[in-house]
């Protein structure tokens, strides 16, 4: 998938059977916010969506035991997130989804991968030019249409050993995304 172009089947099929097998159909319009949101937001940077996706007072919790409040500071962390690759793009691996009440409602778990170059801001040391791969997953709390909370783990130490590779410190790293 190129930047900024979205594969709608494709994505409709990570909603319904994702890596994980078949799955009843339920909560298609909740799950589309999600799936919406990482292409619009993450893979083709549209920031100023955060607030069409989001709640003002949206809470993200992620890897490094950081909490961020409120649209600007997750704009600022997804940034950082994605500063060292300018091409990053996302794709979305599975989707799963919880309804309860007792847990504040319907949570949509999205299991995605980033796919970029390490040719942007040097935040892991000297530049490679070499893709990376990494794995992560997305919890999203949506209420009344509207994400309130995320809760993202990606796996940052995969991440260093391939871009630590490409310094030719060492043997090359393939990402075991599987």
């Amino acid at each position: 998938m190129r930047l900024g172009v979205v594969d709608h089947a494709r994505w409709a099929r990570s909603a319904a059977t994702g890596v994980s097998g078949a799955r009843p159909d339920e909560f298609r319009p909740k799950c589309k916010i999600a799936l919406e949101f990482i292409n619009e937001v993450w893979t083709q940077r549209r920031l100023r969506r955060v607030n069409d996706f989001m709640d003002r007072d949206l809470f993200l919790h992620t890897i490094g035991d950081r909490t961020v409040i409120r649209p600007e500071r997750y704009q600022s962390d997804l940034l950082a997130m994605v500063g060292a690759f300018p091409d990053a793009r996302f794709a979305v691996r599975d989707v799963q989804t919880n309804h309860s009440p007792r847990y504040a409602g319907l949570r949509v778990a999205v299991l995605w991968t980033m796919h970029g170059t390490y040719h942007g801001a040097p935040v892991f040391g000297p530049l490679t030019g070499r893709p990376v791969t990494v794995l992560g997953v997305s919890q999203f709390l949506i209420q009344e249409g509207r994400i309130v909370k995320e809760v993202r783990v990606y796996d940052e130490i995969a991440l260093r050993a391939q871009i630590n590779a490409g310094h030719g410190d060492g043997p090359q790293v393939e990402a075991n995304i599987y």
